[in-house]
């Protein structure tokens, strides 16, 4: 039978009286006693319930934390963050950073051998590839004021920028572990705050370079283009001084025809006159 915020189960006696052995019938004393939600209190605060001894989240609104309630009576529940794979998050943003970085620098670096002979990169006079180090670096380095929190900038949690290099090391591990213990909370705002996180704008910074109409692929394809027109311009040069080449090697070969006839010419004087 159901009542109101109750569940109730009718049992009926059969032939082999189990009921009344059991104590569940009326008769025998038995009476149906309906179950109560477990209460309890977080350090000593308001009481809470929770429909099953499995208390989670959702009844105390502590983040990751499942107890079973075994029995009536208290405990100690030490609760801490788990700050490792927020460290490992932070850890593998910087090694990315610095990767990229780190390719700009070689792909626009020049350098001068024991002769003097110079050997520049790939990309050294291309100035938006040496803007875009620039940008990353100073989108990393500078201050999220807008937060209004005590964390404001990678310097804070110990991290450094080498101007040399544009790479990130951690320079003070003190002052990241302190970080991670007592602001973890302004560390998340820091990296990934959706208009001011430093992850989050260098991760708009980067869609606008290389996106589906980003600014750098718009160079690639005028590179291209303009590679595609200078060998070209090399193609019809090559053709144009091979015309000359055998146009030359045709003037010379007359020449040497000429001599050659003059050469006799002259020798036939010589013999027909007594030219010495």
């Amino acid at each position: 039978n159901k009542t109101t915020g109750d569940i109730g189960i009718a049992l009926a006696e059969g032939t082999s009286n189990f009921l009344s052995a059991a104590k569940l019938t009326s008769a025998s004393g038995g009476a149906l006693v309906t179950g109560q939600d477990a209460a309890f209190t977080v350090n000593g605060g308001a009481s809470l319930t929770s429909r099953t001894n499995t208390i989670g989240k959702e009844s105390h609104g502590i983040e990751g934390l499942t107890l079973t309630a075994l029995s009536t009576g208290s405990a100690t529940v030490n609760v801490s963050n788990d700050t490792a794979p927020l460290k490992q998050a932070m850890t593998d943003f910087i090694d990315q950073y610095n990767k990229v970085q780190s390719l700009i620098s070689v792909q626009t670096a020049s350098s001068t051998d024991a002769k003097g002979v110079v050997t520049a990169g790939l990309l050294a006079s291309d100035p938006q590839v040496a803007e875009s180090a620039r940008k990353l670096r100073s989108l990393a380095g500078s201050d999220v004021s807008e937060l209004g929190s005590t964390l404001k900038r990678l310097e804070s949690l110990g991290y450094k920028t080498d101007g040399y290099s544009n790479t990130i090391s951690l320079a003070n591990p003190g002052a990241l572990e302190n970080a991670l213990t007592n602001s973890i909370s302004d560390i998340q705002a820091l990296f990934s705050d959706s208009a001011q996180g430093i992850a989050s704008r260098i991760g708009n910074y980067l869609e606008s370079l290389v996106g589906a109409d980003g600014s750098m692929l718009r160079h690639r394809d005028a590179v291209s283009s303009q590679s595609a027109k200078i060998d070209e311009q090399l193609g019809k040069m090559e053709r144009t001084v091979l015309a000359g080449q055998q146009t030359m090697f045709e003037s010379f070969r007359r020449m040497e025809q000429t001599l050659a006839q003059i050469n006799r010419q002259a020798a036939f004087f010589n013999q027909r006159f007594g030219v010495a």
